[in-house]
């Protein structure tokens, strides 16, 4: 809790409705000085803070009131500009989890791909369950040998995590990126979540589902329902590059809207674009030249490709993005809840088992 103290002096200013709070502990509020830049602050014997200034600087600022410390300018992070003057946030941190299972390189490899195009810092982690969750997970009853046979297996995923990272680092995988490696203790899916929140970006895999596996929740679409962060998604093969060739799903949905704001920093190094909507229904013609028109207000060229049905919505998309020769399918994830789209069917899941390129999803 911040406590107010009246800024006296000579120093005019306009003190907003609600005071705006900063992280750091040591400021108090931000108040708009229209008319002078802030360059010391002292405290009288009465405790109260006194802002000096020249007179000759007449430049907006701010003035942060708290612990005697000034902040003459707001906290931003890095950003990039387009033609256009829209201020994109780059791509600074990526999430990698690893599970000790054969798809780990590949998502290791496509994160040293975009921190080496973004100049992104890579943090991987890994989730073990606590051993008194695994023993408790199988009851009452069981001998010491099966306890200690399940508790070997989640050694053995997290020997295989860590050594794949580590021969990842050993031929130069992160670049001239910075590469972490971590082991958390909880559920997976929570744990990756909430890692994923402080993150710009996570990367997962695209993996076919198939029989009564469609029927148990994944990792992947907890983490992309529930970070409220786009996710990369790449395929079992090798990939050489991400967002040089981009197709964008577009359908008007809140979530193919979150999905091309999220993929910003990617659209605006693009060589190649493409809008591709399949006009099923609801869906109206105009829409794809209304997300054309909005991409060139920011600078950002994008030609339409309006697609009939043929044989459904998600290999339809496919399709095109691989006429186009797309390194990258950008679209909204979920409409509808995960479960209701295994057990009914849906684009994200359909598109998730079938995707042989990186996809950018956002719900």
């Amino acid at each position: 809790m911040f406590t107010h103290r009246p800024c006296t002096g000579h120093l005019p200013y306009s003190r907003p409705k609600m005071p705006l709070p900063v992280p750091d502990a040591n400021v108090g509020f931000l108040f708009h000085c229209p008319q002078f830049s802030v360059i010391a602050c002292e405290t009288d014997r009465h405790g109260l803070r006194h802002a000096h200034t020249p007179p000759d600087k007449g430049h907006p600022s701010w003035l942060a009131i708290g612990q005697g410390k000034i902040d003459t300018g707001r906290r931003t992070r890095r950003s990039r500009t387009t033609s256009r003057g829209l201020q994109t946030m780059d791509i600074r941190s990526l999430l990698v989890p690893l599970d000790g299972s054969p798809s780990d390189r590949r998502r290791l490899d496509a994160a040293g791909l975009v921190a080496e195009s973004f100049g992104a810092r890579v943090a991987v982690l890994h989730a073990r369950l606590p051993d008194g969750r695994v023993i408790a997970a199988l009851g009452d009853g069981v001998s010491n040998r099966t306890i200690r046979e399940a508790l070997e297996r989640y050694d053995q995923e997290e020997h295989r995590a860590r050594a794949v990272y580590d021969a990842w680092c050993a031929v130069g995988g992160p670049g001239t990126a910075t590469a972490s490696f971590q082991v958390g203790h909880g559920f997976p899916a929570t744990l990756f979540a909430r890692q994923a929140r402080c993150a710009d970006l996570t990367i997962l895999s695209s993996t076919a589902r198939s029989g009564l596996r469609r029927l148990d929740p994944t990792v992947e679409s907890r983490i992309l329902t529930r970070s409220g962060r786009p996710a990369l998604l790449v395929p079992a093969h090798p990939i050489a590059s991400v967002g040089r060739v981009i197709a964008i799903a577009w359908n008007a949905s809140a979530e193919a809207a979150r999905a091309v704001t999220d993929a910003m920093p990617f659209l605006v190094r693009a060589t190649q674009i493409r809008v591709l909507t399949v006009l099923e229904r609801g869906v109206r013609e105009e829409d794809a030249a209304a997300l054309v028109a909005f991409l060139a207000d920011h600078g950002v060229a994008a030609k339409p490709e309006l697609l009939p049905v043929d044989g459904g919505v998600a290999a339809t998309l496919l399709d095109a993005a691989r006429r186009a020769g797309s390194d990258l399918l950008v679209l909204g994830a979920y409409a509808r809840s995960p479960l209701r789209e295994r057990l009914c069917g849906g684009v994200t899941d359909d598109v998730l088992g079938a995707a042989d390129i990186p996809l950018l999803m956002s719900h």
